[in-house]
């Protein structure tokens, strides 16, 4: 997750209905409102200006009023360039607007320059871009404005005020800290009727409660420490405000958005009749939701939350994780599985930050059921990934499963989350040359992926991208032929298969001397060094095997080979073995890491065990001349 550097995206109701009325509006009043403006001149005025080589925030002001069925957020932020790095680096502002659940009005853009004089953004000059990731139910636009006459020693000031269009449902996620040094952060909450529910992470913020106002406030709000990998909802600070429910409450509202987009019709029934007729109705039913349904994102207006009946869904043959989530639910239903549908918060893994019970946290949907006495759960926008496995994107997420009584927990993961086998027979020429016949297996979420990178490729494509790959990993100096075995067939593992000739590298009339190298494990194994420095990581686990068969081909009579290997450590175990079969060799390498929590006092262990098993990749033996 990219936490943004001049605004940090504030979540309102992401997830399932919004009333049936008109889409949010954008309104400029820019250069109707000097208040902020003012205000900033103070700090030019008084000298209060930080010594920093880097843009800072000195103020970041937000009033949250809730007022019966208005429910307003207005934002005013000061920031100060002081070197030319931080003009050319930071010179944009960027709202994030949720276009189907909010009126956004800019209020103020401005550049006071070193002199105080004052330079208003041209609303003419702004862009508005598609701020949303594929396959999340949010309708994001990002307002993007280049600051005019920025210059090192400016100011830039801006405001902006949120009305949500449906207030029952509001809720606020205020970040504490971001990437950007803040001299004051203030969180002021009025309300004229009902408290809003509210929880505030730990940090150095401070909240104060009067009978109608919260007011949060923090000084000197230092950057935060950013990391490779890292879901930042996990880890840094927020203050969420949301309207007070219960986690039952959102359960009911959202079945009171789906349950009418259930009912049945003739193009339902039609679909129930064919998935009931084959053998395996839960795969076909998958099937039809995930791969015969197009996905086709529709939040907008009303529909950013919810679902389209199911009936439409079917006709058009298309739909968002909503509709798809919807139409597979009623298909599993009708053929006798339990199943429900799950909210799901795709950059959150910690259920128990989730204190104050809201929607707002969730952008995506999907099934999860009881198969044979177990759950299993389904993204139906994953058209790739088999139906006896979980979709790479949504294990260890937050989620909510719309059943009474649930609370926020984890979708489950997998212990080894990616999953491969590696087969080479290679045979030396008289010549020296060596011609390599090869299978790599790819199962569950990795042979999705594979599934949907190559999917769609005409015959001439999928041959480059598979050589390019090829070449990258193993020889560039080759021109492998390859034949991919079920593609399309999803509930099976995939198999890539590959013909290669490698020109003369030894001498076939001296004995032989080799080495040799598990490109494919070694490749995989050059991505998973820990590259963070202040936060844990969830090792998704590797189960991967490579067995090299090298053929002799009476050239030579194996003679010795390299030392076996057994490392086995607190994060897995790694295996190397030789065997003589005949004229051949055989070397079976295994490497076994589970999934699990890195900490990261651990950190340096865990990489020095993966550059161990790096560095042992080479695979080596001996052969004399037969003749």
């Amino acid at each position: 997750m990219k936490i943004p550097v001049v605004v940090s995206a504030i979540v309102v109701s992401s997830c399932l209905s919004v009333p049936a009325q008109a889409n949010g509006k954008l309104n400029w009043e820019i250069g109707r409102h000097a208040d902020l403006a003012t205000e900033a001149l103070g700090y030019l005025s008084a000298g209060r200006l930080p010594e920093s080589e880097t843009v800072v925030r000195l103020l970041d002001r937000r009033r949250i009023t809730i007022d019966g069925d208005k429910v307003a957020e207005r934002v005013e932020l000061v920031y100060y360039y002081p070197s030319t790095d931080s003009v050319q680096d930071n010179g944009v502002d960027t709202v994030y607007w949720d276009t189907s659940g909010e009126h956004l009005t800019m209020l103020e853009s401005a550049v006071i320059s070193p002199t105080g004089d004052h330079h208003a953004f041209d609303p003419s000059t702004a862009e508005l871009i598609d701020a949303d990731s594929y396959k999340v139910f949010t309708d994001t636009t990002s307002v993007v404005m280049q600051l005019p006459h920025l210059q090192p020693g400016s100011l830039s000031v801006l405001s902006y005020q949120r009305e949500l269009l449906e207030p029952d449902n509001y809720h606020f996620n205020v970040w504490v800290q971001d990437s950007l040094v803040t001299e004051l952060k203030e969180v002021i909450v009025t309300w004229t009727d009902t408290a809003p529910a509210w929880h505030l992470a730990e940090s150095d913020m401070q909240c104060s409660t009067s009978p109608r106002q919260l007011t949060c406030r923090a000084e000197q709000v230092p950057a935060a420490d950013l990391d490779v990998d890292v879901l930042y909802a996990d880890v840094l600070p927020q203050l969420n405000v949301s309207a007070p429910k219960s986690w039952d409450d959102i359960i009911g509202d959202m079945w009171e958005l789906i349950e009418p987009a259930m009912e049945a019709g003739p193009n339902l029934q039609a679909a129930i009749e064919d998935v009931s007729a084959v053998d395996q109705p839960l795969h076909a039913a998958h099937a039809l939701a995930s791969k015969d349904i197009r996905y086709v994102s529709f939040s907008k207006g009303e529909h950013s939350h919810r679902p389209h009946a199911v009936e439409r869904t079917l006709a058009n043959r298309y739909g968002d994780c909503k509709d798809k989530s919807t139409l597979l639910l009623s298909l599993l239903r009708a053929t006798g599985t339990q199943a429900y549908p799950v909210l799901v918060a795709t950059e959150r893994a910690d259920a128990s930050a989730l204190v104050v019970p809201s929607r707002g946290y969730f952008d995506h949907m999907i099934v999860c059921a009881i198969v044979d006495g177990t759950e299993r759960c389904f993204d139906p926008t994953d058209a790739y990934t088999p139906v006896t496995e979980t979709s790479y994107g949504i294990q260890g997420r937050v989620r909510l499963n719309l059943v009474p009584g649930a609370a926020p927990t984890t979708v489950g993961s997998d212990l080894y989350l990616w999953r491969f086998k590696i087969k080479s027979n290679l045979q030396f020429q008289a010549d020296g040359s060596q011609v390599e016949h090869a299978e790599r297996v790819y199962e569950g979420a990795l042979a999705g992926l594979y599934r949907d990178t190559l999917g769609g490729r005409n015959a001439k494509d999928l041959q480059e991208w598979l050589g390019d790959q090829y070449r990258e990993t193993v020889s560039s100096d080759t021109e492998p032929k390859f034949a991919v075995d079920m593609l399309n067939n999803i509930d099976v593992p995939l198999k890539l298969e590959s013909e290669t000739t490698f020109d003369p590298f030894v001498d076939p009339d001296t004995a032989l001397d080799y080495t040799d190298t598990t490109f494919w494990l070694r490749k995989f194994m050059s991505d998973q060094r820990i590259g963070n420095e202040h936060y844990p990581v969830s090792f998704p686990g590797i189960q991967a095997e490579a067995v090299y068969r090298f053929d002799l081909n009476g050239l030579w009579r194996p003679w010795s080979t390299g030392a076996e290997v057994d490392f086995e450590s607190e994060f897995g175990k790694f295996e190397r073995t030789y065997q003589v079969d005949g004229q051949a060799i055989v070397v079976t390498t295994k490497i076994a890491l589970p999934r699990r929590e890195v900490g990261v006092e651990e950190f340096e262990r865990f990489n020095r065990y993966v550059s161990l098993i790096y560095d042992e990749m080479d695979m080596r033996f001996w052969g004399t001349l037969i003749n």
